[in-house]
Protein backbone atom coordinates (compact mmCIF):
# COMPACT_ATOMS: atom_id res chain seq x y z
CA UNK A 1 0.00 0.00 0.00
CA UNK A 2 1.25 3.48 -0.86
CA UNK A 3 0.63 5.81 2.09
CA UNK A 4 -0.46 9.37 1.32
CA UNK A 5 2.58 11.65 1.22
CA UNK A 6 2.05 14.75 3.35
CA UNK A 7 4.12 17.42 5.10
CA UNK A 8 2.92 17.88 8.67
CA UNK A 9 4.27 21.04 10.38
CA UNK A 10 5.88 20.54 13.79
CA UNK A 11 5.01 23.50 16.07
CA UNK A 12 8.16 25.06 17.53
CA UNK A 13 6.82 24.71 21.09
CA UNK A 14 6.49 20.94 20.51
CA UNK A 15 9.97 20.49 19.00
CA UNK A 16 12.11 18.79 21.70
CA UNK A 17 15.51 19.82 20.30
CA UNK A 18 15.38 23.62 20.65
CA UNK A 19 18.76 23.76 22.38
CA UNK A 20 20.40 21.48 19.83
CA UNK A 21 18.85 23.53 17.04
CA UNK A 22 20.36 26.72 18.45
CA UNK A 23 23.81 25.14 18.68
CA UNK A 24 23.87 23.52 15.23
CA UNK A 25 22.28 26.57 13.61
CA UNK A 26 25.54 28.37 14.37
CA UNK A 27 27.61 25.76 12.51
CA UNK A 28 28.76 26.32 8.94
CA UNK A 29 28.05 22.64 8.23
CA UNK A 30 25.56 21.07 10.66
CA UNK A 31 25.61 17.64 9.00
CA UNK A 32 27.10 14.49 10.55
CA UNK A 33 27.84 11.07 9.06
CA UNK A 34 28.63 7.51 10.10
CA UNK A 35 29.55 4.30 8.27
CA UNK A 36 29.31 0.65 9.29
CA UNK A 37 30.07 -2.67 7.62
CA UNK A 38 27.06 -4.99 7.72
CA UNK A 39 26.55 -8.70 7.15
CA UNK A 40 23.87 -8.90 4.44
CA UNK A 41 24.19 -12.63 3.66
CA UNK A 42 20.61 -13.62 4.50
CA UNK A 43 19.15 -10.58 2.71
CA UNK A 44 21.25 -11.32 -0.40
CA UNK A 45 19.87 -14.87 -0.64
CA UNK A 46 16.35 -13.60 0.16
CA UNK A 47 16.51 -11.26 -2.84
CA UNK A 48 17.70 -14.10 -5.06
CA UNK A 49 14.83 -16.36 -3.91
CA UNK A 50 12.20 -13.66 -4.36
CA UNK A 51 13.53 -12.50 -7.74
CA UNK A 52 14.36 -9.02 -6.42
CA UNK A 53 17.29 -7.24 -8.11
CA UNK A 54 19.90 -6.56 -5.43
CA UNK A 55 20.07 -2.85 -6.25
CA UNK A 56 16.31 -2.38 -5.98
CA UNK A 57 16.25 -4.44 -2.79
CA UNK A 58 18.94 -2.29 -1.15
CA UNK A 59 17.26 0.97 -2.19
CA UNK A 60 13.87 -0.10 -0.86
CA UNK A 61 15.29 -1.54 2.35
CA UNK A 62 17.16 1.71 3.01
CA UNK A 63 13.99 3.74 2.47
CA UNK A 64 11.91 1.41 4.64
CA UNK A 65 14.32 1.66 7.56
CA UNK A 66 14.40 5.45 7.25
CA UNK A 67 10.59 5.57 7.28
CA UNK A 68 10.48 3.44 10.43
CA UNK A 69 12.72 5.73 12.52
CA UNK A 70 10.65 8.87 13.30
CA UNK A 71 13.61 11.29 13.36
CA UNK A 72 14.45 10.31 9.77
CA UNK A 73 11.07 11.68 8.67
CA UNK A 74 11.78 15.19 9.99
CA UNK A 75 12.75 17.92 7.54
CA UNK A 76 13.56 21.65 7.51
CA UNK A 77 12.02 24.00 4.96
CA UNK A 78 15.09 26.03 3.80
CA UNK A 79 12.97 29.08 2.95
CA UNK A 80 11.06 29.36 6.23
CA UNK A 81 13.13 27.12 8.54
CA UNK A 82 9.86 25.45 9.51
CA UNK A 83 10.30 21.89 10.78
CA UNK A 84 7.87 19.35 9.40
CA UNK A 85 7.35 15.60 9.34
CA UNK A 86 6.93 13.60 6.14
CA UNK A 87 4.38 10.81 6.30
CA UNK A 88 6.00 8.76 3.51
CA UNK A 89 9.34 10.03 2.17
CA UNK A 90 10.04 8.86 -1.38
CA UNK A 91 13.13 6.81 -2.21
CA UNK A 92 15.27 9.09 -4.36
CA UNK A 93 18.35 7.59 -5.97
CA UNK A 94 20.79 7.70 -8.87
CA UNK A 95 20.97 5.28 -11.79
CA UNK A 96 23.83 4.75 -14.23
CA UNK A 97 22.56 5.61 -17.69
CA UNK A 98 24.20 5.57 -21.08
CA UNK A 99 27.73 6.85 -21.56
CA UNK A 100 28.78 6.17 -17.98
CA UNK A 101 26.82 9.08 -16.48
CA UNK A 102 24.05 8.83 -13.91
CA UNK A 103 20.47 10.05 -13.85
CA UNK A 104 18.25 10.77 -10.85
CA UNK A 105 14.87 9.19 -10.27
CA UNK A 106 12.63 8.13 -7.41
CA UNK A 107 10.09 5.54 -6.32
CA UNK A 108 7.02 6.25 -4.20
CA UNK A 109 7.15 4.50 -0.83
CA UNK A 110 5.05 1.37 -0.49
CA UNK A 111 4.54 -0.65 2.69
CA UNK A 112 4.29 -3.82 0.54
CA UNK A 113 7.98 -4.63 0.13
CA UNK A 114 7.58 -6.81 -2.96
CA UNK A 115 5.47 -4.16 -4.70
CA UNK A 116 7.94 -1.47 -3.60
CA UNK A 117 10.89 -3.35 -5.11
CA UNK A 118 8.95 -4.12 -8.30
CA UNK A 119 8.13 -0.42 -8.73
CA UNK A 120 11.74 0.47 -8.01
CA UNK A 121 13.07 -2.02 -10.58
CA UNK A 122 10.74 -0.49 -13.20
CA UNK A 123 11.89 3.05 -12.31
CA UNK A 124 15.53 1.97 -12.53
CA UNK A 125 14.97 0.44 -15.99
CA UNK A 126 13.24 3.62 -17.19
CA UNK A 127 16.10 5.81 -15.91
CA UNK A 128 18.66 3.58 -17.64
CA UNK A 129 16.96 4.22 -20.99
CA UNK A 130 17.27 8.00 -20.86
CA UNK A 131 20.13 10.47 -21.05
CA UNK A 132 18.12 13.12 -19.20
CA UNK A 133 19.69 13.67 -15.77
CA UNK A 134 16.47 14.92 -14.21
CA UNK A 135 13.79 13.03 -16.12
CA UNK A 136 12.07 12.15 -12.82
CA UNK A 137 13.48 14.36 -10.07
CA UNK A 138 12.09 14.39 -6.55
CA UNK A 139 11.45 17.65 -4.73
CA UNK A 140 14.03 18.61 -2.12
CA UNK A 141 12.57 17.86 1.30
CA UNK A 142 10.23 15.10 0.10
CA UNK A 143 12.42 12.03 0.36
CA UNK A 144 15.69 10.33 1.19
CA UNK A 145 18.70 10.34 -1.13
CA UNK A 146 20.32 6.97 -1.80
CA UNK A 147 23.54 6.25 -3.70
CA UNK A 148 24.66 2.77 -4.69
CA UNK A 149 28.44 2.60 -5.11
CA UNK A 150 29.03 -1.02 -6.17
CA UNK A 151 32.59 -0.36 -7.34
CA UNK A 152 34.10 0.49 -3.93
CA UNK A 153 34.01 -1.28 -0.56
CA UNK A 154 34.54 2.00 1.26
CA UNK A 155 35.20 2.77 4.91
CA UNK A 156 33.57 6.19 4.74
CA UNK A 157 31.98 8.50 2.18
CA UNK A 158 31.15 12.20 2.06
CA UNK A 159 28.14 13.69 0.26
CA UNK A 160 27.56 17.00 -1.51
CA UNK A 161 25.00 19.07 0.39
CA UNK A 162 23.04 21.77 -1.42
CA UNK A 163 22.77 24.19 1.51
CA UNK A 164 22.98 24.49 5.28
CA UNK A 165 19.30 23.68 5.80
CA UNK A 166 19.19 20.78 3.34
CA UNK A 167 17.88 18.03 5.61
CA UNK A 168 17.03 15.00 3.46
CA UNK A 169 19.03 12.10 4.95
CA UNK A 170 21.64 10.79 2.52
CA UNK A 171 22.66 7.16 2.31
CA UNK A 172 25.32 5.23 0.42
CA UNK A 173 25.79 1.48 0.06
CA UNK A 174 29.04 0.18 -1.34
CA UNK A 175 30.52 -2.88 -2.99
CA UNK A 176 29.48 -6.27 -1.62
CA UNK A 177 32.46 -8.48 -0.73
CA UNK A 178 32.58 -12.09 0.46
CA UNK A 179 34.60 -12.91 3.54
CA UNK A 180 34.52 -16.05 5.68
CA UNK A 181 31.51 -17.31 3.73
CA UNK A 182 29.47 -14.15 4.40
CA UNK A 183 28.55 -11.17 2.26
CA UNK A 184 29.50 -7.77 3.68
CA UNK A 185 28.46 -4.30 2.57
CA UNK A 186 29.41 -0.80 3.77
CA UNK A 187 26.41 1.32 4.78
CA UNK A 188 26.88 5.07 5.13
CA UNK A 189 24.54 7.87 6.13
CA UNK A 190 24.62 11.65 6.48
CA UNK A 191 21.99 13.57 8.48
CA UNK A 192 21.25 17.05 9.77
CA UNK A 193 22.49 17.16 13.37
CA UNK A 194 19.82 19.65 14.48
CA UNK A 195 17.21 16.95 13.83
CA UNK A 196 18.91 13.90 15.31
CA UNK A 197 21.90 12.48 17.17
CA UNK A 198 23.99 9.33 17.22
CA UNK A 199 21.31 7.41 19.10
CA UNK A 200 18.91 7.89 16.19
CA UNK A 201 21.56 6.99 13.63
CA UNK A 202 22.24 3.87 15.71
CA UNK A 203 18.53 3.01 15.62
CA UNK A 204 18.66 3.16 11.83
CA UNK A 205 21.73 0.90 11.68
CA UNK A 206 20.16 -1.55 14.15
CA UNK A 207 17.04 -1.70 12.01
CA UNK A 208 18.79 -2.33 8.70
CA UNK A 209 21.08 -4.95 10.28
CA UNK A 210 18.05 -6.70 11.75
CA UNK A 211 16.37 -6.80 8.33
CA UNK A 212 19.63 -8.00 6.76
CA UNK A 213 19.63 -10.90 9.24
CA UNK A 214 15.87 -11.59 9.15
CA UNK A 215 14.60 -10.51 5.70
CA UNK A 216 11.49 -12.68 5.95
CA UNK A 217 10.06 -10.05 8.32
CA UNK A 218 9.84 -7.67 5.34
CA UNK A 219 6.95 -9.70 3.91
Amino acid sequence: MKPERKRIPVPWEQFPRKGQWGFYDSCADPHVGLTIEADMTAFYHFCKREGIPIGAGLICLTARCANEVPEFRLRIDPATRQIYELTAPVAGYFVMGGGGVYNCTYTEYDTDFLQFTADCAADIAAAQRTADFSSKPWQDGDGVTISLVPWVHFQHMTHPVIAKYHSDPRFALGKIVERDGKKWIPVNLLVHHALMDGIHMGAYFDRICDYFAHPETLL
